[in-house]
This record gives C-alpha cells, sequence and structure tokens, in this order.
C-alpha cells in the first residue's frame, strides 16, 4: 500500500496596508459607528470642565489659604443665587392668602383703607367723576362692586385676580353678574386701554352698585 504524504500549503500573504487601512475606513464609515455631534460637543464640554477641576483643585491643593477664600466666596454666591429664586418664586406665585381680604359685612374694604363706610366710598367715587378722574371712579366703582358680591357669597375678592377671573367664578347669573360685565368693560377700557370713556356711562354704573348694594 503506497501512502499520500501531505504537501504543507503555502502560507497566504498578508494583504497590504493600504488595503487594510482602506476596509477599516469602510467599516468607520457605516451608520452604527457615525458620531453624534451633540455627543461629540457634550464629551467635549465634559473633558474641558474636567479638566477645570482638575487644575482648580491642584492649585487648592497648592494654596490653603485661597482655597478657603475660595470656598467662602463660592457659598456667598450659592446662598444668594437661593435666596433670589425664592425671592422670584414669592414674586410670581400669587400669594392668595395673604391677599384675600374679609369683607362681610362692610365691602368697602376693598378700596384697602380709601374710605371708611359706604357713603364716603360713594362721595370718593363722585367727586372722581366731577374732576374728571375716570380711572379714580371707575376703579372705586369696582372695587366697591366686588365687595358686595363677596360680601353675599357670588365670589371670593383677592388682589391677584383678574376681571376674566371674577366673571367666571361668578355663582349667579343675575344683576350682579350684568352689572360686573358691564363694569369690567369700562375698567379695561379706561385702565387697561388707556381709552377714555362717557363719564355719564360710568355715573350710572356707579349708580346701579349702590342700587345693587341697597338691594336685601
Amino acid at each position: 500500500m503506497t501512502s499520500t504524504v501531505m504537501q504543507p500549503q503555502p502560507a497566504s500573504e498578508p494583504p497590504p496596508p493600504a488595503e487594510i487601512e482602506k476596509a477599516v475606513e469602510e467599516v468607520f464609515l457605516r451608520p452604527e459607528f457615525a458620531k453624534d455631534p451633540l455627543s461629540d460637543w457634550l464629551g467635549q464640554a465634559i473633558d474641558w470642565l474636567w479638566d477645570q477641576l482638575s487644575s482648580l483643585a491642584g492649585w487648592a491643593e497648592a494654596n490653603p489659604t485661597g482655597r478657603w477664600v475660595l470656598i467662602v466666596v463660592l457659598s456667598l454666591i450659592l446662598v444668594a443665587l437661593l435666596a433670589h429664586i425664592a425671592w422670584t418664586i414669592w414674586r410670581i406665585l400669587p400669594q392668595r392668602q395673604d391677599q384675600r381680604i374679609g369683607v362681610a359685612g362692610t365691602p368697602w374694604k376693598t378700596l384697602e383703607g380709601k374710605a371708611a363706610s359706604w357713603k364716603e366710598a360713594l362721595q370718593l367715587a363722585r367727586r372722581a367723576l366731577q374732576r374728571g378722574d375716570l380711572y379714580q371712579a371707575v376703579w372705586i366703582s369696582h372695587r366697591l362692586l366686588l365687595g358686595v358680591m363677596d360680601e353675599r357669597g357670588l365670589l371670593q375678592f383677592a388682589r391677584w385676580k383678574t376681571n376674566r377671573d371674577y366673571l367666571k367664578e361668578c355663582r349667579q347669573k343675575g344683576q350682579g353678574y350684568r352689572l360686573l360685565q358691564d363694569l369690567s368693560e369700562a375698567y379695561d377700557q379706561i385702565v387697561y386701554a388707556h381709552r377714555p370713556a362717557a363719564q355719564g356711562r360710568l355715573q350710572g354704573l356707579l349708580n346701579q352698585v349702590d342700587e345693587f348694594y341697597r338691594q336685601s
């Protein structure tokens, strides 16, 4: 029997470097290997911040006195920032409990001390009309009506509320609601739009407010 001797296969030569480099470039050009610009930017920002913190840590270790000064300054800045945030929130959020005025039995309290009685409040409004101060006249008339409606449980007066809030809140769509609508229109026209209104119309609205107050 004749035995067959296996001849060793010649080793294949590796591809040239240029071909390997081209193949690698093609692999990294695939979508799954594409870099996200945002992630790349974020990574650079994190690296920069880390370098800055490392430099600062090295400086603080070499300068103990400066380190404590820096800590105090940063603490003061943090406290000031927190105080500013708290103050801003306090200004933005309506302080409903603090702005609520109890007007039971004394609806002129909505004038915030400008009058000590209903009669005095009416006199203030009428004198304002006589001298052409429509802003003061409509403001007093509007506040008096809100005070009466609050006293009767038709709405709740609060400084932060708008005319639209009161109209939505009004629980009865009777005479008080219609009067509030008319007076709110006059108020918006004079106070917000800065457009004049007929004094006769304001006088009529003030008389209706007085009549509404005297109704049982």
